[in-house]
């Protein structure tokens, strides 16, 4: 069985190691080490001394990436 061809976008993708709107193209690898930087952190407030946890907020590609994720059933 014959490989398919390359797409001309696909080409570009791996020839500038970037997708068309010129944000970073990743590697599922890639990928899930950049999600693991949305981590949980213990903060305190410093005139009052009160702990409380809080979420780091993922910057949009670690949402749009999120958002696919949420869209898969099995």
């Amino acid at each position: 069985m014959a490989l398919a061809e390359r797409s001309a976008a696909a080409m570009r993708k791996a020839r500038t190691n970037s997708l068309s709107d010129g944000s970073p193209a990743r590697t599922f690898k890639g990928r899930l080490e950049h999600l693991a930087t949305i981590t949980p952190d213990s903060c305190q407030h410093p005139a009052t001394g009160v702990t409380f946890p809080m979420t780091t907020s993922p910057i949009r590609a670690q949402q749009q990436a999120l958002d696919l994720l949420n869209s898969i059933s099995v």
